[in-house]
């Protein structure tokens, strides 16, 4: 599949050193006098989300040959370039989401490296952005019904099972854990946060032959503590992860405390939010040909139920930890497919009847 982009994302290391010191200011200052940077109270997800988005900004410079081996970050952040940067991105068709957000990301980075500078006129530009209406085309073009993302999940797990697998143990413990992230992502339908923070024994929690789930509020965005039984066919799936692919894995690793981390990388250290993202987006474009976004799981599983079961559509809101306003789509578009439904079954038993009397 074709990029989006012309341009890749500049690692960390390649970026100018006035760019680098965002990754020093993460850490909080040892000076108890020392006021410390708006990044040192940024979650892990943010801080990645962040250097992401900068990494892309830097490819941008460096593709259109306006990145130097020296200047700050703010002599970057003009009018000018800025506006360059969006509208290069409206021309590979990126969703005014996207480009918010990859904006975003430049001013938090501002924030934090040049505190005094001011940045309120690029909140202004992005919350302008976030008004657009979006082309919602997007999202339901690269969202695939549920049961076809279950079924590519079970695939790779089946095949990683399979006896006579010639693939080796890492290979095959890497094809569970991905098909088990698909399959769990389709049916449970966490935020990407969440899943990437799954921990044993405190968001997977063995309660005899079956596991709970469980986040505490700070952990959800909306501020909601979400706690789940998972039926026995999922437990069971884990259980085999857990036991015998999640041990291949952490063994790569020689560090002697190891992670409790439940989704561990081929290193056998803790899968990170990006390695679950490059994941997701790898197995479904080898699958579909075009590659589904996590977040798309979330439409996959909000539009199957308001399509199949629109009865069910409250009762899958709280596990969606939607916004309010979302809901209230959700609602109305399972109101109208019900009524829908309702209709047609009236007019085809009135069918029914009238065609008895003929007869």
């Amino acid at each position: 599949m074709a990029k989006l982009v012309p341009y890749s994302v500049v690692k960390p290391e390649a970026w100018p050193p006035e760019f680098r010191r965002l990754l020093d200011l993460r850490n909080t200052p040892t000076n108890p006098l020392e006021m410390p940077s708006v990044a040192a109270g940024w979650r892990a997800t943010t801080y990645e989300f962040h250097i992401g988005n900068v990494g892309y900004f830097a490819g941008w410079l460096a593709c259109t040959k306006r990145l130097r081996d020296v200047g700050e970050l703010r002599e970057y952040a003009t009018s000018e370039i800025i506006g360059a940067y969006v509208d290069d991105m409206r021309s590979h068709d990126l969703s005014t989401r996207t480009i918010a957000n990859r904006v975003d990301g430049v001013r938090a980075a501002l924030a934090a490296i040049s505190p005094e500078y001011r940045t309120d006129w690029l909140m202004r530009g992005i919350n302008r952005l976030r008004l657009e209406r979006s082309d919602r085309r997007r999202t339901s073009q690269r969202s695939r019904h549920t049961a076809d993302l279950v079924a590519l999940g079970m695939s790779l797990m089946n095949n990683a099972c399979h006896s006579d697998s010639k693939q080796n143990g890492v290979t095959r413990a890497i094809s569970y854990r991905d098909g088990l992230i698909i399959v769990f992502l389709a049916l449970a339908v966490p935020r990407l946060s969440p899943l990437h923070a799954m921990a044993l024994d405190q968001h997977l929690i063995a309660r005899g032959d079956v596991y709970q789930i469980k986040w505490s509020a700070q952990e959800m965005k909306e501020g909601n503590a979400y706690e789940a039984q998972l039926d026995r066919e999922l437990s069971h799936l884990f259980r085999r992860y857990v036991d015998e692919f999640r041990p291949i894995l952490l063994a790569r690793d020689d560090a002697i405390d190891k992670t409790v981390a439940l989704w561990i990388a081929r290193d056998g250290g803790q899968l990170s939010c990006k390695g679950i993202y490059g994941i997701i987006r790898k197995r479904t474009n080898e699958e579909f040909d075009e590659p589904v976004f996590p977040h798309s799981f979330r439409h996959s599983a909000a539009t199957s139920l308001a399509l199949e079961r629109p009865d069910l559509i409250k009762l899958a809101t709280p596990l969606l930890q939607h916004q309010a306003e979302t809901s209230r789509d959700l609602y109305v578009l399972a109101d109208k497919i019900a009524a829908s439904r309702k209709f047609g079954e009236t007019l085809n038993r009135r069918r029914f009847r009238r065609g008895k009397a003929v007869l």
